[in-house]
C-alpha cells in the first residue's frame, strides 16, 4: 500500500506541475499578443532639412529629412483619458504610443505635444488632450539631445468610423527659404 500511495501523489504532483507549465504557457501566449514596444535603431546624421512629408504606417519606423525619428507602435480606440473616468462621458477617445529619437548628429530636438494632429478623412485636424513622456517628467514636451529616444503618448478626441492619420510637422528658415518638415503615419 505505501508503494502505491506514494506513486499516486507522485502522479498528483506530475499533474499539478504540467498544470502549472499550461498556465505559463498561456500567459506567454497573452503576453506575446500584447504589443511589444519596438526598438528605434538610427545613426546620427547631418540633417539636409529637405522640404516635405514623410509618410508612413503603424509599426514602421520613419526619419524626416530634420533628423526625428517616430514610430507609432501601438493605437488603444477603447482609451478613456482619466478626466472622462467618472463622469458620463459618451465621446470616444484614441490613445497614440509612440517612439520618438533624435538622428541629428548636432542639435538637440524639443518636440511638443501640440505639434502633433490627429488628422481624419475629410482633412479635419485635431490636437493631442493629453501627453505623457515616460522618464523625462515632461508632460508639455520632450527634449531629445543627438542620439537619445523616448516614449510619448498622445490621446485625441475622435469620431467613429474613420480613418485616422497622425501628422507632425516642424518650419525651419534655410539660407533664407521656408521649409516645412513632417511625418504622416496612417493608422489603420
Amino acid at each position: 500500500y505505501r508503494r502505491g500511495t506514494s506513486n499516486k501523489v507522485a502522479t498528483v504532483q506530475t499533474e499539478t506541475i504540467s498544470n502549472d507549465q499550461q498556465d505559463a504557457q498561456n500567459e506567454k501566449s497573452l503576453a506575446d499578443k500584447e504589443v511589444v514596444e519596438p526598438e528605434l535603431n538610427f545613426q546620427l546624421v547631418k540633417p539636409d532639412y529637405k522640404d516635405g512629408i514623410t509618410d508612413g504606417t503603424i509599426g514602421k519606423q520613419v526619419v524626416s529629412s530634420d533628423g526625428l525619428v517616430v514610430n507609432v507602435y501601438r493605437v488603444d480606440d477603447t482609451y478613456k483619458p482619466e478626466l472622462a473616468q467618472d463622469a458620463v462621458d459618451t465621446s470616444k477617445y484614441i490613445k497614440v504610443d509612440l517612439l520618438l529619437g533624435n538622428a541629428d548628429d548636432l542639435r538637440p530636438k524639443t518636440i511638443l505635444k501640440s505639434t502633433f494632429n490627429l488628422v481624419d478623412e475629410s482633412g479635419q485636424a485635431v490636437e493631442p488632450l493629453d501627453t505623457e513622456a515616460d522618464g523625462l517628467n515632461a508632460a508639455q514636451s520632450v527634449t531629445l539631445s543627438p542620439g537619445t529616444k523616448a516614449r510619448m503618448s498622445l490621446v485625441f478626441p475622435t469620431q467613429e468610423g474613420q480613418s485616422f492619420r497622425v501628422e507632425w510637422s516642424q518650419v525651419y528658415q534655410v539660407s533664407g527659404t521656408q521649409r516645412i518638415i513632417g511625418v504622416s503615419i496612417s493608422l489603420e
